[in-house]
Parts: structure tokens; C-alpha cells; sequence
């Protein structure tokens, strides 16, 4: 009766540890940019995304107008994204994941087995990403909130 009972905790504990690491959809954010003062230009639209960036600690880089990629690592896990923006909106789309994406038989990792080329983004993450975008969002949201005071 006893190892019933253990036998029954066991598999409780098993199905909450697979819950808190299955995967979630990818969140992509396509907003609308808002500040006090009406319309913005890019380059204001580009600052506040450098700012939010360094707030949350994504590394960003500008690599043409009205296109940002930021990464952002921490204890071996890492994303990356692209932002495209522009005076009236802004997109934040996933790139890649390493250690984020849902395991499969091959383990985690954008790469394909053997070295070959880089496989498409997940269309399941783990939660932490979807954490790390939407902090990013919201700080983005709020250094545009920041224009012409």
C-alpha cells in the first residue's frame, strides 16, 4: 500500500516538472508605436529600442533602417530576434534559440545534427523566451511612452 503511495507521488511530480518545461507557442509582438508627443520619427523609434535593450539586457544591433537583430544569453540559454521598425510600428519576430526550443529526439539547438545548416526558427519555445520578449516589449513601450516630455 505504501508503494502505491510512493508510486503515486512519483508520477505526480513527474507530470509537474514535464508541465513547467514544455514548450509554448512563440510570442512575436507586431505593435503600433505610441508616444505622447503623436507620430515619431525612426530614428527616436530606433533610440527607444536601443534604451528598452539595455534595460532588459538584450545586446542590440542596428543592421539597416527600420531593421534591429538583438540577442540575449543568460546561464547558456540565448534568443535572438529581429525588430523591424518604423515611425508608426514595430515588430519583434524570433530568429533562433539555443537551449530554448522544444526538445526533440536530437536534443535542444537550432543546429541540424551533424553541423549542417542552421534549421528554422521554433515554433515552440521555452517560457523564459516568451518572458524575456514581452519584458522587452513593455520596455520598448515605455521609453516611446518617454518621447516629448
Amino acid at each position: 500500500m505504501r508503494v502505491l503511495g510512493y508510486v503515486g507521488m512519483f508520477l505526480c511530480a513527474l507530470v509537474l516538472l514535464g508541465a513547467g518545461c514544455s514548450g509554448r507557442q512563440v510570442l512575436n509582438v507586431n505593435t503600433l508605436v505610441a508616444t505622447p508627443k503623436g507620430t515619431a520619427t525612426e530614428e527616436e523609434v530606433l533610440k527607444a529600442i536601443q534604451r528598452a535593450g539595455l534595460v532588459t539586457g538584450w545586446q542590440m544591433t542596428p543592421l539597416q533602417s527600420g531593421l534591429v537583430y538583438a540577442e540575449r544569453e543568460e546561464r547558456g540559454h540565448s534568443a535572438s530576434v529581429n525588430i523591424t521598425y518604423s515611425p508608426t510600428q514595430y515588430a519583434i519576430n524570433l530568429a533562433s534559440t539555443t537551449m530554448m526550443d522544444r526538445p526533440s529526439a536530437g536534443g535542444y539547438g537550432a543546429q541540424v545534427p551533424g553541423g549542417g545548416a542552421l534549421a528554422a526558427a521554433p515554433t515552440t519555445v521555452h517560457r523564459t523566451y516568451n518572458v524575456w520578449v514581452q519584458e522587452l516589449d513593455k520596455a520598448i513601450r515605455a521609453q516611446l511612452a518617454t518621447l516629448g516630455l
